[in-house]
């Protein structure tokens, strides 16, 4: 390439960056705000060091994963969920070895929005709920994802919305699906994967449409962190999920998992002939808010199927081929 030629490269380059970031200059360091991370650099930073580091985080090189918690305030007279995931629906368009939602393998399950909204509304009643992610599975693909945006936010309208995707589907989606974003307040988490080549398209069409971007999640890499032999210790692993990922509550048909592999097990019982335990979770109109919050602290018994993941390597991104050894942590 020509030099005339690298300079428009950085011009067109800087436009979008420009779009993005903010530098605030402290006593002895910078704050660059990038995409709602937050990063600390010395204040003799040169502009270079700054667009190589934002340049890094917008190709994925850096294994960077941030995250902005907002939550309102609990009410009083309310328990306090402080996260709750869905699927809106569990087949996903992108094929990922060692899914954890075990979505490579599901069946083709829509969310009723008159049963989400049902569920959400009865939850609503027990709990002030910090976050949901409405996620799958990829949630672009349901067909009346607007309508799931606009229940949600009626019936929550103090907590923070996320939608969960893979992005792929991000600049096929209609005006719309758009307009609903804005309207509902919901900020997206985008985990990009080496297939997805067009990323700084999808930034810049957030960014246009004024879509919060709350998290960006490299997805390179993924843990295999089954043991079929079920030798595994129950509270250690429970507790190292815990610590690494925080709470992953997730519901599903009037009950609420602890985490989404105990939840759609039975997906992988199904495709692979095997009898793994399935939990049952706990249903969410009969039992009180105290009988659910000690629910989803207690370890389960399918955590001796699962290694401690504080303990296991990642592995490269791949397609999946739907072998049950794709799931296995054979090294560990």
């Amino acid at each position: 390439a020509t030099s005339a030629d690298i300079i428009e490269q950085m011009d067109n380059k800087m436009k979008l960056i420009e779009k993005i970031f903010s530098v605030k200059n402290r006593k002895n360091h910078k704050i660059v705000h990038l995409l709602f991370f937050r990063m600390k650099f010395r204040q003799q930073v040169s502009n270079q060091e700054l667009l190589n580091k934002i340049n890094a985080i917008l190709c994925n090189e850096e294994k960077i994963i941030g995250k902005l918690v907002e939550t309102s305030k609990p009410k009083k007279g309310k328990a306090f969920l402080p996260f709750l995931s869905l699927h809106l629906v569990d087949k996903c368009n992108n094929n990922c070895e060692s899914c954890s939602h075990f979505c490579t393998l599901a069946d083709n399950f829509i969310l009723n929005p008159s049963d989400y909204e049902k569920d959400l509304t009865i939850l609503a009643h027990k709990f002030n709920v910090g976050e949901i992610d409405l996620m799958g599975g990829e949630p672009l693909l349901h067909p009346q994802i607007v309508k799931i945006f606009d229940i949600t936010r009626r019936i929550l309208p103090q907590t923070f919305i996320c939608l969960h995707t893979n992005g792929i589907l991000l600049t096929k989606m209609s005006d719309e699906f758009w307009e609903a974003c804005r309207k509902n307040k919901i900020a997206f988490k985008i985990t990009k994967y080496p297939v997805m080549k067009n990323f700084s398209e999808v930034v810049d069409l957030c960014l246009r449409n004024e879509i919060r971007i709350e998290t960006l999640i490299n997805g390179n890499e993924f843990l295999h962190w089954m043991d079929r032999s079920g030798n595994g210790q129950i509270e250690e692993n429970f507790h190292a999920c815990k610590s690494k990922f925080g709470c992953c509550y997730i519901l599903r048909n009037s009950k609420l998992y602890t985490c989404p592999t105990a939840c759609y097990m039975d997906y992988y019982n199904r495709y692979f002939n095997t009898e793994l335990p399935v939990e049952t979770g706990i249903d969410i109109i009969y039992s009180s808010p105290e009988e659910i919050l000690n629910y989803l602290k207690t370890p389960l018994s399918c955590c001796r199927y699962c290694r401690n993941v504080n303990k296991l390597k990642r592995r490269p991104w791949k397609r999946s081929q739907r072998k049950i050894d794709e799931w296995e942590d054979a090294e560990a």
